[in-house]
Protein backbone atom coordinates (compact mmCIF):
# COMPACT_ATOMS: atom_id res chain seq x y z
CA UNK A 1 0.00 0.00 0.00
CA UNK A 2 2.74 2.43 1.04
CA UNK A 3 4.72 2.38 -2.33
CA UNK A 4 1.98 2.83 -4.41
CA UNK A 5 0.55 5.53 -2.62
CA UNK A 6 4.19 7.46 -2.78
CA UNK A 7 4.14 6.28 -6.66
CA UNK A 8 0.84 7.27 -7.23
CA UNK A 9 0.74 10.71 -4.97
CA UNK A 10 4.32 11.58 -5.06
CA UNK A 11 5.84 9.54 -7.92
CA UNK A 12 5.86 13.28 -9.92
CA UNK A 13 8.10 14.85 -8.01
CA UNK A 14 12.32 13.68 -9.01
CA UNK A 15 13.31 12.17 -5.63
CA UNK A 16 10.45 12.58 -3.12
CA UNK A 17 9.52 8.65 -3.64
CA UNK A 18 13.12 7.70 -2.80
CA UNK A 19 13.39 9.55 -0.07
CA UNK A 20 10.48 8.09 1.63
CA UNK A 21 11.90 4.96 0.83
CA UNK A 22 14.78 5.96 2.37
CA UNK A 23 12.97 7.12 5.81
CA UNK A 24 10.88 3.46 6.02
CA UNK A 25 14.26 1.21 5.73
CA UNK A 26 15.66 3.63 8.59
CA UNK A 27 13.15 3.16 10.81
CA UNK A 28 12.92 -0.40 10.20
CA UNK A 29 16.72 -0.47 10.54
CA UNK A 30 16.96 1.82 14.02
CA UNK A 31 14.54 -1.20 15.54
CA UNK A 32 16.88 -3.74 13.92
CA UNK A 33 19.64 -2.10 15.41
CA UNK A 34 18.40 -1.35 18.39
CA UNK A 35 17.90 -5.05 19.36
CA UNK A 36 21.01 -6.66 18.43
CA UNK A 37 22.99 -3.89 20.77
CA UNK A 38 20.49 -4.94 23.59
CA UNK A 39 20.97 -8.77 22.56
CA UNK A 40 25.03 -8.50 23.01
CA UNK A 41 24.33 -6.18 26.39
CA UNK A 42 22.72 -9.11 27.96
CA UNK A 43 24.51 -11.10 26.53
CA UNK A 44 27.65 -9.91 28.13
CA UNK A 45 25.72 -8.98 31.05
CA UNK A 46 23.95 -12.35 32.03
CA UNK A 47 26.20 -14.71 30.17
CA UNK A 48 30.08 -13.34 29.94
CA UNK A 49 30.13 -11.89 33.35
CA UNK A 50 29.10 -15.11 35.18
CA UNK A 51 30.96 -17.44 34.08
CA UNK A 52 34.16 -15.44 33.65
CA UNK A 53 34.65 -12.95 36.26
CA UNK A 54 38.27 -11.97 36.00
CA UNK A 55 37.22 -11.22 31.99
CA UNK A 56 36.33 -7.21 31.48
CA UNK A 57 34.03 -6.48 29.01
CA UNK A 58 34.50 -3.18 27.23
CA UNK A 59 33.07 -1.30 24.32
CA UNK A 60 35.05 -3.87 21.37
CA UNK A 61 33.78 -7.02 22.75
CA UNK A 62 30.10 -5.58 22.68
CA UNK A 63 30.98 -4.29 19.04
CA UNK A 64 32.00 -7.93 18.41
CA UNK A 65 29.03 -9.66 19.92
CA UNK A 66 26.83 -7.05 18.38
CA UNK A 67 28.19 -8.27 14.64
CA UNK A 68 27.80 -12.17 15.92
CA UNK A 69 24.28 -11.11 16.56
CA UNK A 70 23.86 -9.54 13.26
CA UNK A 71 25.29 -12.26 11.37
CA UNK A 72 22.66 -14.57 13.00
CA UNK A 73 20.18 -12.52 12.12
CA UNK A 74 20.74 -12.10 8.39
CA UNK A 75 21.22 -15.88 8.39
CA UNK A 76 18.11 -16.47 10.05
CA UNK A 77 15.93 -14.01 7.81
CA UNK A 78 17.61 -15.82 4.85
CA UNK A 79 16.21 -19.56 6.24
CA UNK A 80 13.05 -17.88 7.05
CA UNK A 81 12.53 -16.49 3.77
CA UNK A 82 12.78 -20.25 2.56
CA UNK A 83 10.69 -21.97 4.61
CA UNK A 84 7.34 -19.86 4.02
CA UNK A 85 4.42 -19.95 6.20
CA UNK A 86 5.73 -17.67 8.19
CA UNK A 87 2.86 -16.06 10.05
CA UNK A 88 2.29 -19.98 10.81
CA UNK A 89 5.55 -20.68 12.41
CA UNK A 90 5.41 -17.67 14.39
CA UNK A 91 2.11 -18.39 15.78
CA UNK A 92 3.64 -22.20 16.93
CA UNK A 93 6.69 -20.97 18.31
CA UNK A 94 4.76 -18.31 20.18
CA UNK A 95 2.29 -20.63 21.44
CA UNK A 96 4.93 -23.09 22.67
CA UNK A 97 6.64 -20.37 24.10
CA UNK A 98 3.65 -18.55 26.01
CA UNK A 99 1.97 -21.56 27.62
CA UNK A 100 4.94 -23.01 29.71
CA UNK A 101 5.90 -19.38 30.73
CA UNK A 102 2.04 -18.97 31.41
CA UNK A 103 2.76 -22.17 33.57
CA UNK A 104 5.68 -20.69 35.73
CA UNK A 105 4.18 -17.30 36.45
CA UNK A 106 1.08 -18.96 37.64
CA UNK A 107 2.71 -21.31 39.74
CA UNK A 108 4.84 -19.05 41.41
CA UNK A 109 1.68 -16.58 41.74
CA UNK A 110 0.01 -19.86 43.45
CA UNK A 111 2.65 -21.83 45.23
CA UNK A 112 5.43 -21.19 48.03
CA UNK A 113 6.52 -24.76 48.28
CA UNK A 114 8.10 -25.75 44.69
CA UNK A 115 11.80 -25.19 43.98
CA UNK A 116 14.32 -23.60 41.08
CA UNK A 117 15.28 -26.92 39.80
CA UNK A 118 11.44 -28.14 39.83
CA UNK A 119 10.47 -25.27 37.82
CA UNK A 120 13.36 -25.28 35.05
CA UNK A 121 12.34 -28.83 34.85
CA UNK A 122 9.14 -28.77 34.08
CA UNK A 123 9.72 -25.17 32.04
CA UNK A 124 11.98 -27.03 29.77
CA UNK A 125 9.50 -30.52 29.83
CA UNK A 126 6.56 -28.42 28.74
CA UNK A 127 8.27 -26.38 25.88
CA UNK A 128 9.64 -29.49 24.54
CA UNK A 129 6.15 -31.47 24.72
CA UNK A 130 4.44 -28.55 22.88
CA UNK A 131 6.85 -28.46 20.46
CA UNK A 132 6.48 -32.19 19.51
CA UNK A 133 2.69 -32.04 19.84
CA UNK A 134 2.65 -28.89 16.87
CA UNK A 135 4.66 -30.49 14.40
CA UNK A 136 2.60 -33.20 14.44
CA UNK A 137 1.01 -33.36 11.08
CA UNK A 138 -2.67 -32.62 10.83
CA UNK A 139 -4.78 -35.74 9.54
CA UNK A 140 -6.48 -34.98 6.71
CA UNK A 141 -10.36 -35.81 7.43
CA UNK A 142 -12.99 -36.74 4.86
CA UNK A 143 -14.52 -33.78 2.70
CA UNK A 144 -18.05 -32.81 3.79
CA UNK A 145 -21.29 -34.44 1.56
CA UNK A 146 -22.81 -32.11 -0.65
CA UNK A 147 -25.81 -30.55 0.68
CA UNK A 148 -29.34 -30.83 -1.09
CA UNK A 149 -29.29 -28.44 -4.07
CA UNK A 150 -25.97 -28.54 -4.66
CA UNK A 151 -26.60 -32.18 -6.35
CA UNK A 152 -27.22 -32.37 -10.36
CA UNK A 153 -30.78 -33.05 -11.21
CA UNK A 154 -31.82 -36.14 -12.97
CA UNK A 155 -32.77 -34.01 -16.04
CA UNK A 156 -29.26 -32.72 -16.77
CA UNK A 157 -27.16 -34.76 -19.18
CA UNK A 158 -24.02 -33.30 -18.03
CA UNK A 159 -22.56 -35.92 -16.00
CA UNK A 160 -25.57 -38.94 -16.52
CA UNK A 161 -24.59 -39.26 -20.32
CA UNK A 162 -25.09 -43.27 -19.88
CA UNK A 163 -29.05 -42.44 -18.43
CA UNK A 164 -29.67 -39.99 -20.90
CA UNK A 165 -28.64 -41.93 -24.08
CA UNK A 166 -30.57 -45.05 -22.96
CA UNK A 167 -33.71 -43.07 -22.12
CA UNK A 168 -33.46 -41.40 -25.56
CA UNK A 169 -33.27 -44.97 -26.74
CA UNK A 170 -36.82 -45.58 -25.57
CA UNK A 171 -38.83 -42.49 -26.69
CA UNK A 172 -37.98 -43.85 -30.23
CA UNK A 173 -40.37 -47.19 -29.21
CA UNK A 174 -43.38 -45.57 -27.02
CA UNK A 175 -45.62 -44.92 -29.89
CA UNK A 176 -45.82 -48.69 -29.89
CA UNK A 177 -46.69 -48.99 -26.21
CA UNK A 178 -48.57 -45.65 -26.31
CA UNK A 179 -50.21 -44.48 -29.50
CA UNK A 180 -52.18 -41.39 -28.54
CA UNK A 181 -49.07 -40.30 -26.63
CA UNK A 182 -46.63 -37.16 -27.94
CA UNK A 183 -43.39 -37.94 -26.39
CA UNK A 184 -43.35 -40.34 -23.77
CA UNK A 185 -44.97 -42.55 -21.59
CA UNK A 186 -46.68 -39.67 -19.70
CA UNK A 187 -48.60 -37.01 -22.11
CA UNK A 188 -46.37 -33.88 -22.18
CA UNK A 189 -43.38 -34.96 -20.95
CA UNK A 190 -40.59 -34.03 -22.49
CA UNK A 191 -37.19 -35.92 -22.45
CA UNK A 192 -34.31 -34.93 -23.89
CA UNK A 193 -31.76 -36.94 -26.39
CA UNK A 194 -27.91 -36.86 -26.24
Amino acid sequence: MIPYFISTTLGHLPGIPGLCICGIFSASLSTVSSSINSLASIASEDFIQPLFPKFKVNVFHIKLMSLFFGIICIALSFIIASLGHLIKMSVILIGNLSGPNLAVFLLAACTTTTNEGGVILGLVTSIALASCLSFIPERKTDPFLPLYNECTSFESTEHNTSFASSFSGLQNHTNYIYPNASSGPINGLKTKGV
